[in-house]
Order: structure tokens, then C-alpha cells, then sequence
């Protein structure tokens, strides 16, 4: 902020110091007024001082909570051209994801990947997360945050990684607004979005809706997608103290399924970069409803009870060919792995907690208690014929599923899984002095599962009733300077309950895998509030991890442990008004202690050991935006049933941006990945040999106005 000196002379300059400290106080007042309406704070900050409900259930800022915590609004997504669920993730210090057409979107970080890393809606945790979790525009999102490594105290089974969660919008109370969104790119990328909300006269009723629509025909041949996002939420304020919020969400996707191509000897044939091998009449589509009640109710300053009621209806239809064979030397392609599989998915449940605010023993302290009650049914069809088909790698001549698979259809007729779980939580806060916070919180589960087979006409089942904690201490050593650390735990089934077999139950017994994190960090802002930087390191061991495809199921006998350890650190800094510098950087070793097994001692398939991310961008005084990002991902390591396990190397990919805002337009001109680099996104770990490339230089122009 700029201070008006008008007096050069010293003498005069100290007589006039206490109406210049007056007027300076009102320019501030005024500057920072402007900063909140164009969003700049919201977008470059890590919004230490404000609450993430996916970290803690007390209320408290992110400053407060002892753990990795990051948070990035609808500003965020907008000024770094955040399209979708996965590029606003992997924003995120040590994420990489990818949405792959069987995990339609998958993360790694920390060294876990899939199902180790839980994703939530709103609060609320899918059964088989990587592959119940859609692709998603953003559009329609309020927030993604995110809280690392182990979180089952939280939100149950699940979440060694890290916990995602999507939050939709909310309605505004305050004002009428809208917003209408139109992008063209590369591929005939289209993306259309339309919102609004706001009170409704003086009748106590707010709203909020928006539909956006994403599609593109991508860089693959033979490929494409579509995506339909519909949100809508109406809130009722009874009273000062009370309040109803009703939430609806439709969710849709369409794909032309792509499976990545088959690498020689774990490299790429750079002439099948732009393929897609799958048939011609592949199937991949979903379709996802929601439907949620939160209650509030606040009697007083001292106690904060809310109910959240909850159901989902979910179907998934896939045919596909999901894996291939590549001989350069034939320059022949053979496909493998075709399947079709169903899925027909309901969940209800409910969430009640309450929030004390109280002292105890004269101190402050903040005590959550609550338990969760949900059930999952879940029918699934998987069946994998052993036909195959060759072809041409180069002028491939695409066969139907029918022909390459020697089946017109299923053979199986699949199962049904009943998932039910209920149970106790709590979580306190105790001021010890006010700037020395103790933090605990405990869960228990009872997990019951019971599977049908239809085939057999036999049933299993097995109960499990995982305990989890953590606790932790938040020390404020200097004002604005907070150190903190922790020790959390994890339970989590092997595999998803609903990707094991029946004979899995019936014929194996296993316990959950058990996990536990150290975790150490600081949080630190500065220069009247323009730099902001945290720090974490963390030790992550998970027990008890099993081998896979066992008897031709998906769980086998316990193998030993999987660890890893490491540094992760992001800062924003705002030199001057209207420019901003991000960076982050993340370094951690992992590994697999498998003993006897082909694959002790390595580091899982798609865990990078660097990443680092630097962001820019300058607001001049007359409308226009300018921009840059580089995002670097160390290498990885990729699966090869036939042989050694391959690596994907490093990359750097870079985008720039230049955006225009008149009145309440912007127009926004965006490059991605301007160098055209070639890479490897992401490991097919499960077909081996074969992995996603990543999108080369694309361009969009895009036109938003908010009213």
C-alpha cells in the first residue's frame, strides 16, 4: 500500500505524524475494501485464519489445527484456470491425479494412491472413492479442501493420504448474484456454466443454482468427453437460531474411455501418443444423484448442534477393452482385458453433532461430540471374458466388443454388498494458555458387511470395528507464527469393500490394514499479512497390506508394510499491489516392505519423490491480468507383470495467461503447457505396461461475467 508524503521536511513530517497515521488508517480501510470485492485475497491467500470443517469439527481457523491444511475457493479456480476437480487438486503442494476411465479420479500424495486417499461430497464419504468419484467442472463448486495424511477420526475407514472434499455452493443471504461462464478451446473444448442466487424478499428463503456443461473431443483419436453438472441448494432461516438447508446435485458423464497404449520395454512409442485403441462401441458413462438436509440449530453463543440427513443413487455402465499388447516389431496391437461392468449404487445416512464452547478448569475449551449412522447397497457386475483381437497399431481397424471379447454380453450376473456403519466420535480443544492449544479426538466403527453372490446363490460376511485417534498440540511461539504437531491413525480395508470378491470373505480371513502418522510443521504469516508460508513433515507407516488378484480376487494374505516420509512447503508472497508469487515444493521417500514378494523394497507405481509448482501474476490499474505457472513432477515408477517395473520420467509442463475485466466482464486468453512437452501422466498399475500421456499445448479464450 502506497503512503501519501506530501511534506518532505522531517520537522514537518513528524508535527503531521498523528493525521497522517489517521489518513493513512482510511486509505487502508479503502484499498482493502477494493481487495475484497475483486477476490485477491480468496485467491492468492492459504487462508490460515478461516475454518475447513474437513480438518476439525470445532470451528476453529486452519491456523488452529494441528495438521496440513489448504483450501481453494471458486477465486482460486478462476484465476488459475482451474477447469476441473483434478486440476484444482493437483494445485495442491504434493498432488498428482489423473482421471483415468477405470478410477474416474485418482490421487496420489504422500506416497498413497487411489483408495488411500478418500474423497468426500460435502462432508460425505462414496464407498470406493477413485472409482465412485466422477470428473467434476468446477463451475459448480464453492471450495476443495483438503487435509493430509491419515483421517479416520474425522470421517471413518478410509483416508491414509489425505481427505478431498468437494463443497458445492451455498446460497447467498445477503444479495442477488449471478454468473454465466462460455470457453472455447483446442479440441473443440467447450465449457458453459450459468448460476445464481440470493434472498428471497423478506420471507426467510434463499437460493442458489448452477448447471455447467464441459465437453471436447481431446487430443486421443477416437476420443472425447462430456460432462453435465447440475447443483441446487434452498435454505429456510426460522429464526436467528435456526435453520434448514436443502441440497440437490446431478451429476453426468460420457466418455470415449481412454485406457493410455502400451509401451516397449516401459517407454513411449511416440507415434501411438495420440491413439485410442479401446472398441468402437466402448461404454463409460454415470450418473449421480444427491440429496441432503442440514439442520442448524444454535440456542446459544455456547452450543452449535447440526444434523446433516443424507442419500445418493449412483449408476455406472462400462464395456470396454481395457488393456493392450504392442509388438513394434509387427508394428501389431493386441487387445485384452475386455469387460463389462455394472454398478447400482444407493447410500442414506446421517450425521449429528454438537459443538460446546465453554471453560473448563478456567480455560478455554472447544468439545465436538457426534455419531454417524449410513448404509451403503451396492450391486456389482464385473465380468472379463479371455477373447483378444490384433490389428494394425498405425491405421488400427477397431473392432466391436462382441468380436474382439467373443461375447455379446456378460456371462455373470454379479452380487449385492450391504455396507453399514455407525459410530461415536468426539474432538476437543483445551487452551492450556491462550497461545498453547492441546487437540485430541477419538472414533469407533462397527462396519458390517454382507455380500450375495448371485452366481453361487451363497452369502458372506464379516464385521469390523476399527478405533482411531489422534492427538496434537498448537503452540503460537511469536503472534502470527504457529508451530504444531501430531499423531493421528487409520483404518482402511485392503481393498474397497465393494471391489472384494465373495470367496474374499468367505474364503480369507483378514483385518483392516492399520495406519499412523507423525506429523510436525509450522504456519507462519508476515508482512502485514502479504507473505504466507506453511511447512509439515510427516512419517506416514500403513500395516498389514495385502497382495492383490490372490485366487482371482482382489485380497490376499498379509505381506507386510508400506512407508514413507517427507517435506512438503508452500508460501505466497505480495510484494507490491497487485502482484502475487506462489511456490510450493514437496520431497519424501517411499516404500513397499514386501517380504518374499516381487516387489520389496520399491516405491509404489505413480508416487513422485519431488514436485514443486511456482505461480504468478500481475493486476494492473486498468483491467488487465497477467500470468505464468511451471509445474514440476519428479519421476515414477509404473507396473510390468512380464518383467521390471518401468519408470515414467520427470516433467515440466508451463501456462500463461492474460485476462481483461471491464465492468463486470472478463475475458481470459489461456496456454497450457506451452513447451508441447511429451509425458507420462499416469500408470494403468493394473494392466501393466501401459500408461495415460499427457495433453500437449492447448489454447482456450474464455468469457465470464458476474452480475
Amino acid at each position: 500500500m502506497q503512503k501519501r508524503r506530501t511534506i518532505p521536511l522531517a520537522v514537518a513530517l513528524l508535527a503531521a505524524f498523528p493525521a497522517l497515521r489517521a489518513q493513512e488508517a482510511t486509505t487502508s480501510a479503502v484499498i482493502m475494501e477494493k481487495v475484497v470485492i475483486h477476490g485477491t485475497t480468496d485467491t492468492d491467500g492459504l487462508r490460515l485464519e478461516a475454518p475447513a470443517a474437513t480438518a476439525s469439527r470445532l470451528g476453529v481457523p486452519v491456523r488452529d489445527i494441528p495438521a496440513s491444511v489448504f483450501t481453494l475457493d471458486q477465486a482460486a479456480f478462476q484465476a488459475r484456470g482451474l477447469r476441473t476437480a483434478q486440476e484444482a487438486v493437483e494445485s495442491v503442494v504434493g498432488f498428482t491425479g489423473a482421471n483415468s476411465a477405470g478410477n474416474g479420479a485418482t490421487y496420489s500424495t504422500r506416497g498413497f494412491v487411489g483408495d488411500n486417499v478418500a474423497q468426500l461430497w460435502d462432508g460425505v464419504r462414496l464407498l470406493n472413492p477413485a472409482m465412485s468419484a466422477r470428473p467434476l467442472d468446477t463451475f459448480n463448486l464453492a471450495a476443495v479442501e483438503v487435509i493430509k495424511g491419515p483421517a479416520s477420526v474425522l470421517h471413518g475407514e478410509g483416508a491414509v493420504g489425505a481427505a478431498i472434499n468437494f463443497l458445492p455452493k451455498e446460497p447467498s443471504r445477503d444479495r442477488f448474484t449471478a454468473e454465466a461462464l462460455a470457453s472455447y478451446g483446442t479440441w473443440n473444448t467447450v465449457r458453459l456454466g450459468a448460476g445464481a442466487g440470493g434472498p428471497v424478499a423478506d420471507t426467510g428463503l434463499s437460493y442458489r443454482a448452477d448447471f455447467s456443461r464441459q465437453a471436447s473431443d481431446t487430443f486421443q483419436r477416437d476420443g472425447g468427453y462430456e460432462y453435465h453438472n447440475f447443483s441446487a441448494a434452498l435454505r429456510y432461516d426460522v429464526s436467528e437460531q435456526f435453520a434448514f438447508t436443502l441440497y440437490t446435485e446431478a451429476l453426468q458423464d460420457d466418455l470415449n474411455a481412454y485406457w493410455g497404449v502400451p509401451l516397449v520395454n516401459g517407454r513411449l512409442d511416440e507415434r501411438l501418443q495420440r491413439a485410442n485403441y479401446n472398441v468402437a462401441d466402448n461404454v463409460m458413462k454415470s450418473e449421480t444423484y444427491w440429496f441432503r438436509l442440514k439442520a442448524e440449530w444454535t440456542p446459544s453463543d455456547a452450543v452449535r448442534v447440526n444434523n446433516l440427513a443424507y442419500g445418493a443413487v449412483a449408476n455406472r455402465d462400462w464395456k470396454n477393452a481395457e488393456g493392450y499388447d504392442y509388438d513394434p516389431v509387427a508394428g501389431r496391437l493386441t487387445y485384452r482385458d475386455l469387460g463389462i461392468v455394472e454398478h447400482e449404487q444407493s447410500l442414506f445416512g446421517d450425521r449429528l453433532e454438537t459443538l460446546f464452547t465453554h471453560e473448563l478448569a478456567g480455560r478455554e475449551n472447544r468439545l465436538a461430540l457426534g455419531g454417524d449412522f449410513k448404509r451403503t447397497e451396492f450391486f456389482r457386475l464385473a465380468d472379463f471374458p479371455s477373447g483378444s483381437f490384433t490389428t494394425d497399431a498405425f491405421n488400427p481397424v477397431r473392432p466391436t466388443y462382441a468380436l474382439a471379447s467373443g461375447a455379446a454380453g456378460p456371462s455373470q450376473r454379479g452380487a449385492d454388498y450391504t455396507i453399514t456403519q455407525a459410530g461415536p466420535f468426539v474432538e476437543d480443544q483445551f487452551a492450556l494458555l491462550p497461545s498453547l492449544k492441546l487437540v485430541a479426538g477419538a472414533r469407533y466403527d462397527h462396519i458390517q458387511n454382507d455380500v450375495f453372490n448371485r452366481d453361487s446363490g451363497t452369502s458372506y460376511g464379516r464385521d469390523f470395528n476399527p478405533f482411531t485417534y489422534r492427538g496434537g498440540v498448537v503452540w503460537e511461539v511469536v503472534t502470527n507464527t504457529t508451530l504444531y504437531g501430531q499423531y493421528t491413525t487409520a483404518a482402511n480395508s485392503p481393498r474397497s469393500f465393494v471391489n472384494i470378491g465373495g470367496a474374499a470373505f468367505g474364503g480369507y480371513s483378514f483385518s483392516l490394514e492399520k495406519s499412523r502418522q507423525f506429523e510436525f510443521g509450522a504456519k507462519h504469516t508476515g508482512w502485514d499479512g502479504r507473505a504466507e508460508a506453511t511447512l509439515a513433515y510427516f512419517d506416514i507407516e500403513k500395516d498389514r497390506i495385502r497382495t492383490f488378484r490372490v485366487g482371482n480376487e482382489r485380497v490376499g494374505a498379509p505381506a507386510g508394510q508400506q512407508r514413507s516420509h517427507g517435506i512438503e512447503l508452500e508460501g505466497v508472497l505480495r510484494p507490491v499491489a497487485g502482484w502475487t508469487l506462489g511456490a510450493n515444493f514437496t520431497a519424501l521417500s517411499a516404500d513397499i516392505d514386501h517380504p518374499g514378494f516381487a516387489d520389496d523394497g520399491a516405491r509404489p507405481s505413480n508416487v513422485p519423490l519431488q514436485q514443486a509448482g511456482v505461480f504468478t501474476s500481475y493486476r494492473f490499474p486498468f483491467g488487465l491480468e497477467l500470468g505464468a505457472d511451471v509445474r514440476c513432477v519428479g519421476n515414477r515408477l509404473g507396473n510390468d507383470p512380464g518383467g521390471a517395473r518401468f519408470t515414467m520420467d520427470d516433467y515440466t509442463v508451463v501456462g500463461a495467461y492474460a485476462a481483461y475485466a471491464w465492468k463486470q466482464f472478463t475475458l481470459t486468453v489461456r496456454g497450457r503447457n506451452l513447451a508441447d512437452k511429451t509425458y507420462l501422466a499416469w500408470a494403468e498399475d493394473d494392466y501393466g505396461n501401459q500408461a495415460l500421456v499427457g495433453a500437449p499445448a492447448s489454447v482456450e479464450v474464455e468469457l465470464r461475467a458476474r452480475f
